[in-house]
């Protein structure tokens, strides 16, 4: 199975796009709108929307993947439920030689 990944295009790339008449202006500011709106949503809804079907403002499947895709490049890493499991053991040990030092 071979999949194609759209990456979201360049600023610059965007402009030589709108001069060659390859998009409209409306396309653009629909896309505009839509990185406005995915900044304003949680890291926790943007992670469930990595793998649905969205069609927004007329944009692909694969235009919004992408661009939820590089949203979320620009967030901070969120641990998962192994990694956070072992982040509360390690600070409950450091806790627990803390209070040990103190009687």
């Amino acid at each position: 199975m071979v999949t194609t990944q759209e990456r979201t295009p360049s600023r610059d790339e965007l402009f030589e796009s709108l001069l060659r008449d390859e998009i409209s202006m409306e396309t653009l500011e629909e896309i505009s709108d839509v990185k406005a709106w995915l900044a304003t949503l949680h890291t926790r809804q943007l992670m469930g929307m990595r793998y649905g079907v969205w069609v927004a403002n007329g944009l692909t499947d694969a235009q919004m993947h992408a661009m939820v895709k590089a949203e979320l490049s620009t967030r901070e890493h969120v641990p998962n439920k192994i990694e956070a499991r072992r982040i509360r053991q390690e600070r409950a040990k450091r806790r627990g030689v803390n209070r040990g030092s103190r009687r």
